[in-house]
């Protein structure tokens, strides 16, 4: 059994946890607010106090986050367990599951068409999912339903930032290392070079 001794404010809300005169953790305001100096605490009770208070930090950074930009699901259980633990991790992308804010299959294809804008190649796009923590084979599962034309991807990427350099050796070479850093297999790009090369028109003709 400890006594609660002091209740102190500290930043971005959280409530401190004094026991016995000393610091103990960081409380929710909810869970502090049923919290009184003097109180007597058994080990039972201070340990879901914390366990709730983490599950409500862990909430409220979900709903942060999420307002600012569309998550994954394994992404946003690496950002809340990383600060609140696994079990309030997992409990809080659960109740966004619920609450339908999260979604990996929509995350998956808005990701996947702001990076093709990018220029990215699909195994670069395909990279960057998994890495974002969508599963592989949703993954492919989503790149498959919008193929994209590599030629005319990687085409446009380099008509857009490096039409001046086609001309140059050493223009071709910066261009080639930039296409093969988005992604772009070696045959597509020697393909993609040799025709505007020859004709920068090629792929609006074609």
């Amino acid at each position: 059994m400890v006594t609660v001794t002091a209740l102190t404010a500290l930043r971005r809300g959280k409530v401190g946890l004094h026991l016995d005169g000393s610091f103990v953790c960081a409380l929710h305001p909810d869970m502090a607010a049923q919290l009184h100096p003097g109180d007597q605490l058994e080990e039972d009770r201070l340990q879901e106090l914390q366990q709730s208070s983490q599950l409500l930090f862990a909430k409220n950074q979900a709903l942060r986050l999420l307002s600012i930009r569309p998550y994954a699901c394994q992404e946003l259980y690496q950002k809340l367990s990383a600060n609140w633990g696994e079990h309030a991790a997992a409990a809080t992308v659960s109740r966004m599951l619920e609450l339908g804010y999260l979604d990996d299959r929509e995350f998956a294809g808005r990701y996947a068409r702001e990076l093709a804008r990018k220029g990215r190649a699909r195994d670069r796009i395909l990279r960057e999912l998994m890495a974002k923590g969508v599963d592989r084979e949703l993954a492919e599962e989503v790149l498959e339903e919008e193929p994209q034309d590599l030629e005319a991807a990687a085409a446009n990427v380099v008509l857009k930032k490096y039409r001046n350099s086609l001309q140059d050796e050493k223009g071709l070479r910066r261009i080639q290392n930039a296409l093969a850093r988005l992604g772009y297999p070696y045959e597509v790009i020697r393909t993609v070079l040799r025709n505007l090369r020859e004709d920068e028109d090629y792929y609006d003709e074609a």
